[in-house]
C-alpha cells in the first residue's frame, strides 16, 4: 500500500509541475508569445508525468497492484489521460506508452 501512495504522490507532483508551467505560458501569452524555453519545459514536464502514469499502468497490468481494486480508482483517470493526449502529437506521442494504451483498451 505504501508503494502505491508514493507512486500516486509522484504522479500528482509531476502533474502540478505541468499545470504550473501551463499557467506560466498562459500568463506570458497575455504579454507576448511564450518563449521556446517554456514550451520545452512543458514538454519535459508532460513527458515526466505521462511516464509516471505509464509506470502505474505497468504495475496494474503486471499484477504488482491488484487490478480489481485499482480499476475503480483509475479507470476514469486513464480514460481522461488518453482522451486528453490522443490528438496532441506535437506535445506527446501517446502511442509510445504501451502500458497506458493496453490498460485503456482493456478497461474500455
Amino acid at each position: 500500500m505504501t508503494k502505491i501512495l508514493v507512486l500516486e504522490s509522484e504522479i500528482c507532483n509531476k502533474k502540478e509541475k505541468m499545470d504550473y508551467i501551463n499557467a506560466e505560458i498562459k500568463a506570458l501569452l497575455k504579454i507576448k508569445e511564450p518563449t521556446e524555453i517554456y514550451e520545452m519545459k512543458l514538454k519535459a514536464a508532460t513527458e515526466n508525468w505521462i511516464n509516471s502514469v505509464d509506470r502505474l499502468c505497468f504495475c496494474i497490468k503486471n499484477g504488482y497492484l491488484m487490478e480489481k481494486e485499482w480499476k475503480s480508482e483509475y479507470k476514469d483517470f486513464i480514460n481522461n489521460v488518453v482522451e486528453t493526449f490522443k490528438n496532441k502529437t506535437e506535445l506527446i506521442n501517446l502511442s509510445d506508452y504501451k502500458n497506458i494504451n493496453e490498460l485503456y483498451k482493456k478497461w474500455m
